[in-house]
């Protein structure tokens, strides 16, 4: 299964995914957090499943999606990008 959740032919289904808060995990304030992002990377081209978590609203999710991927060097789909909300879009 890869980041979007379509699985490939020959990988087994996975029954769990890996859930990642932004905050503090992945990013301090506009950087990166280099273990969080190569953590990130190596799920990505293992095509593991992961979702990205945030309590930091403020932004468009297409807003944060392009800032992630580019600080993070991982590209960020909308739906694997979940803001608790956007009060001040």
């Amino acid at each position: 299964m890869h980041a979007l959740g379509k699985r490939d032919a020959h990988q087994p289904a996975l029954d769990y995914a890996f859930a990642f808060d932004i905050d503090g995990v992945l990013m301090l304030g506009s950087n990166a957090i280099p273990a969080g992002a190569r953590a990130l990377k190596r799920l990505h081209e293992k095509k593991l499943p992961y979702i990205l978590l945030t309590n930091g609203g403020g932004k468009y999710e297409s807003d944060r999606v392009v800032e992630l991927s580019d600080r993070l060097g991982v590209k960020v789909a909308t739906p694997l990008l979940s803001l608790s909300s956007c009060g001040q879009c």
